[in-house]
């Protein structure tokens, strides 16, 4: 907990008298560190309570994991956020645990800042000793900006951790994430899934590499898109388009080959085509393999 005297003089001076409270958690891992939304909540109720601040309300934003990658924090994305914007007029105060949950770069860090101090609203992070949006003292000041520097340090460490370990499971084998090309479902295996392969779209794959050793991409769009097609039914009647064709005949999962970061791993589920069939119809042939899958396939 913050200073008591400290916080009651600010409290004073700013005239502090409702305040919204703003909760987030970004990953799974936090939920587990006891960062979890209802413990956030009970703090920032018990600040309040004990401070004699009337608490207007609680905002909360989705989970939001290092998945996001590095690209800037959006706000714009976040609709709890925007909402304790909208809401300024309820409000002289913004509490939260602490400020890792306001930001977690710099770009987050200055429209948020300049938020608060535009609309003078006092900012009170209660993990947080003395950390103030725009303090005066220098000691102070370095405080909070070494704070910043640091939550933004464990972002990109965590985001590149995750990267790692999924980079790590991926080129073990393990079936991507993300939706399956057409051919395969995910199939319940134990208490996770595994890519399994469906017979009659299986079927039509392997009829969309024979026809591309005679035929042209526009040629087999328009025989799959023909009407009472088995090919449309089991796409749901969604069109074949050309671009959807040279996604099927490039890509490589059809042979057990599985890719990450542009790195190629063979995969653990069952391949729909063979070696053979793969380079019969492939558009690139081999130069969609790098050489190491090429070895391992036998394909020299």
């Amino acid at each position: 907990m913050l200073h008591e005297s400290e916080i009651l003089a600010r409290i004073l001076m700013k005239r502090v008298k409702r305040a919204i409270g703003y909760v987030r958690v970004s990953t799974g891992t936090q939920e587990q560190k006891g960062q979890s939304i209802v413990t956030q909540r009970e703090k920032i109720k018990a600040f309040c309570k004990r401070y004699e601040i009337e608490l207007v309300d609680i905002v909360t934003d989705p989970a939001l994991s290092g998945a996001m990658g590095y690209e800037a924090d959006d706000l714009s994305k976040r609709p709890g956020i925007q909402e304790v914007f909208k809401r300024r007029a309820e409000y002289d105060a913004l509490v939260v645990e602490d400020s890792s949950r306001l930001w977690r770069d710099k770009a987050a860090n200055v429209e948020i800042v300049r938020f608060l101090k535009k609309q003078s609203v006092e900012l009170f992070c209660i993990d947080q000793p003395d950390y103030e949006v725009d303090p005066t003292d220098p000691s102070k000041y370095l405080m909070t900006n070494f704070t910043d520097i640091i939550a933004s340090y464990q972002r990109l460490y965590a985001i590149r951790k995750m990267a790692e370990n999924r980079k790590s499971v991926a080129l073990g084998g393990a079936m991507p994430s993300g939706s399956l090309c057409f051919g395969y479902e995910r199939v319940p295996d134990g208490k996770k899934k595994k890519a399994a392969i469906v017979p009659e779209q299986a079927e039509i794959t392997r009829a969309i590499y024979r026809a591309a050793r005679c035929m042209t991409v526009s040629q087999i769009a328009h025989m799959l898109n023909a009407p009472g097609s088995k090919a449309l039914a089991l796409r749901n009647n969604k069109p074949w388009t050309e671009q959807y064709v040279r996604k099927v005949l490039k890509n490589v999962f059809y042979i057990g080959v599985v890719m990450y970061g542009g790195e190629q791993a063979m995969g653990k589920h069952t391949p729909i085509l063979t070696p053979g069939e793969f380079l019969g119809g492939a558009l690139g042939g081999r130069s969609l393999l790098q050489p190491h899958i090429r070895e391992w396939l036998g394909m020299g």
